[in-house]
């Protein structure tokens, strides 16, 4: 299979090395790319010490994070590569990915996109009460392109899940400062896509197949409910309690932003309604 690996990174100074040290396991430096949406702290210069290609687009207004995959898919294809396999810099391969290797990769060339597990981790512990698989399509043929800005996915039928080729993520790396600042613009993002659905445009963020695209339906009706519903679920009924204080805290952190994200959708609301008058 010919596969390139695209690491999506912004200001990830803190994670970026353990995350290519990870990838360095099953791939060659020269297959391994950088795409910076325009970091200013150290990111850059840690990776080019690595012997690293470092890609640059900076996207102009509202950040799309399927734009930025389909500009690697772009480069991948027109430098020779099949697949790409995207991980972000807080996030790094597992010891289950690692062992499967490229080899297991290959068994799914039939498929146009391979959607693997998600593992959080919070405060050294693995948190399975954000939604565990909470599958993401990651090893995409560079023939596809995603949609949607937030919750980025592939439309096509042509899918395969793998469960050995996990992928863990350090939920909240940064802190909680860099937390509010990055959900704030999905926040916004989603707002404005739930407003936009309730008067019956089409959009790409409700249509992601299967159960999650539906929840997302039903989800958008729940007003300022939403981060209350969304705490029960995850610190309740998905066993947060049973992760102690970080699944507390993870839970914590999804109700903010499913409070953010109500009221992004009033505040949208009298923005349209403002202009109306």
């Amino acid at each position: 299979m010919n596969i390139c690996c695209f690491v999506l990174t912004l200001n990830e100074g803190k994670n970026v090395t353990t995350c290519i040290q990870s990838l360095r396991s099953i791939f060659d430096t020269k297959d391994v790319y950088i795409l910076d949406s325009g970091s200013v702290d150290n990111t850059v210069e840690q990776v080019e010490k690595q012997g690293i290609t470092v890609l640059t687009n900076v996207q102009v207004g509202t950040y799309s994070a399927a734009e930025q995959r389909n500009y690697a898919l772009n480069y991948a294809r027109d430098n020779g590569y099949d697949w790409v396999l995207f991980i972000d810099a807080d996030e790094y391969l597992s010891d289950s990915f690692v062992n499967a290797s490229l080899k297991k990769i290959d068994e799914y060339r039939t498929f146009d996109v391979i959607s693997i597990p998600m593992l959080y981790r919070l405060h050294g512990k693995n948190i399975r009460s954000m939604g565990y698989p909470n599958w993401h399509d990651r090893i995409v043929r560079t023939n596809q392109s995603f949609k949607a800005n937030v919750g980025e996915y592939i439309e096509s039928k042509s899918r395969a899940y793998a469960n050995e080729l996990e992928i863990v993520h350090n939920f909240n790396s940064l802190g909680m400062r860099r937390f509010i600042e990055k959900q704030s613009r999905y926040a916004e993002y989603i707002g404005k896509q739930i407003y936009d659905y309730s008067q019956g445009n089409a959009s790409d963020y409700f249509f992601k197949p299967g159960i999650k695209g539906y929840l997302k339906k039903v989800f958008s009706r729940m007003g300022l409910f939403r981060p209350f519903i969304r705490f029960i679920y995850q610190y309740i009924f998905r066993l947060g309690f049973i992760e102690g204080r970080s699944g507390f805290i993870a839970a914590v952190y999804m109700f903010i932003f499913e409070f953010l994200v109500a009221v992004s959708v009033i505040e949208y609301k009298r923005e349209k309604s403002n202009l109306v008058l």
